[in-house]
């Protein structure tokens, strides 16, 4: 298990940060996130444009490694193949909460006719859902979320003390990897709950599965990559508490029945493409610079209606480009994800983009309408007397339910002449006075 670093919440320190920023409130404003930000996006797109040199280099060495088995999976049935081969006397496979498992894999696992398990939904049915809707999440800033995550390593010698004590269970964990370091395989895994550090310490066998463009130059870029993951995405995590009481059966139903002799040593790595590699090669390749923050998922107003689990706008497009057709047709081009977006990818573009080649037809007024919603609200702002006329008009109505499936009974907002940055200036100008 060397070189698996594990990030996880602090409690003190998140106490710490909050007395911070109580006593200091001009803290939450401060810091190094234009920095921060910025140094997302070089390592991320430098990482998308050296991806077969750096999967090359992982490659080379992975070879010096005995401590770990590499495989390399074309798709999301190999992998499961992969698993299911290591595996052949294990009946269930826990697996911790990453897209890369959950959306990719786990379908192929239930399928050869394993037994899910998911520890971080365990203990989870009493907790209430207090956030179900995305503008009920309340901001977190920055700054709170930096100093709320420490860094252990010391997960190999807590496995080795709890195999002597109390042998294994007979699982797989398949983990999800958020950060995979070329230089020397260095692994860096994000849990928010004790969900990882269980299955790595209790379960049979340990398989860790990263997506090739998770990978990164080196072990300090792989701890930046995941920590950014930690700290943009911790709004996310309330929607993802609102699920109901998690049916698969729980870790802690399957006993200790393996002894420290039957347990496998090696790690199991598999480098997972599953049409990665043709999608940073076509028109949607920035999608791979995502970190799989979810902080769009947290801003996204449109979020319950793609699926359960709730998928973010990233890992919508992300399927569909996967050829399983997913329900872009709900995403209403409003932008959010955008601004939430750390790396702020165009992701309502390219589901735009996505939505017109599927249909294979162009952009529908509406949705061009949508897309360019500022410079709409600034055209009408300009012509605001004239415009909210207009679009009053029975005969525009009519046309506009014709050509833009606009419903002619719906009343639309007026534009305003002013813009209300202007007014709210105004208002502070006046106040001075």
């Amino acid at each position: 298990m060397e070189s698996i670093l594990l990030l996880e919440p602090s409690s003190t320190q998140k106490r710490q940060a909050m007395a911070q920023m109580l006593r200091d409130p001009q803290t939450a404003a401060e810091g190094d996130g234009e920095e921060i930000t910025k140094r997302l996006r070089s390592l991320r797109t430098a990482a998308v444009e050296a991806r077969n040199d750096l999967l090359g280099e992982l490659q080379s060495a992975a070879k010096e490694q005995t401590s770990r088995r590499w495989f390399f999976a074309a798709d999301a049935a190999s992998a499961a193949g992969i698993i299911r081969q290591i595996c052949p006397d294990t009946a269930a496979v826990a697996v911790n909460k990453s897209a890369v498992v959950t959306a990719e894999v786990v379908p192929f696992l239930h399928a050869a006719g394993l037994t899910i398990v998911a520890p971080y939904y365990d203990g989870l049915a009493e907790v209430e859902a207090r956030f179900t809707q995305a503008w009920q999440v309340p901001e977190v800033p920055l700054a709170a979320s930096r100093n709320a995550f420490h860094s252990t390593d010391d997960l190999p010698a807590r496995r080795r003390q709890s195999l002597r004590e109390r042998g294994a269970r007979n699982l797989a964990a398949v983990i999800g990897v958020n950060a995979l370091a070329a230089a020397d395989g260095s692994a860096v895994l994000l849990q928010h709950r004790a969900n990882i550090r269980q299955m790595l310490t209790e379960c049979r066998r340990i398989i860790l599965v990263a997506g090739i463009d998770k990978i990164v130059p080196t072990p300090a870029d792989a701890v930046f990559q995941a920590s950014c993951m930690a700290w943009f995405g911790t709004a996310a995590l309330a929607l993802d508490l609102g699920r109901k009481a998690n049916p698969a059966p729980a870790l802690d139903n399957y006993p200790f029945t393996i002894g420290p002799g039957d347990v496998s040593e090696k790690i199991t790595v598999i480098l997972l493409d599953n049409g990665r590699s043709d999608i940073a090669t076509g028109a949607y390749g920035a999608l791979l610079q995502c970190i799989g923050c979810r902080a769009c998922a947290a801003s996204c107003p449109a979020g319950e209606y793609f699926g359960a689990p709730r998928p973010s706008p990233r890992e919508l497009l992300f399927t569909d480009l996967q050829n399983t057709v997913a329900p872009l047709m709900h995403c209403i081009q409003c932008e959010s994800c955008r601004s939430a977006c750390p790396l702020s990818l165009d992701l309502p573009g390219m589901i735009l983009d996505r939505r017109h080649r599927r249909a294979r037809s162009f952009p529908a007024l509406s949705d061009r309408l949508l897309a360019n919603a500022e410079i709409v609200e600034r055209l009408g702002s300009r012509l605001a007397p004239l415009a909210n006329l207009f679009l009053q008009n029975r005969l525009v109505k009519k046309i506009s339910e014709a050509a833009g499936g606009i419903d002619s009974r719906r009343t639309l907002p007026f534009f305003a002449a002013k813009p209300f940055a202007d007014i709210y200036r105004d208002f502070l100008t006046r106040s001075e006075q």
